[in-house]
């Protein structure tokens, strides 16, 4: 992983962190919709990963 690429994938960890570590209504609608597009993103590989399980 290039350092650029590597860089703006912790900046966009820290902001999500921060938002999981603050329950506000607005926060908690971020997450849920972040995981709902990371889960659709990634469902060919996380369905590999439980076929394996």
């Amino acid at each position: 992983m290039k350092l650029a690429k590597l860089q703006k994938f912790c900046q966009a960890t820290y902001k999500v962190l921060e938002k999981a570590d603050d329950a506000k209504p607005e926060n908690l609608r971020f997450l849920q919709a972040l995981t709902t597009r990371l889960i659709a993103e990634r469902s060919q590989e996380i369905d590999e990963i439980c076929s394996h399980v």
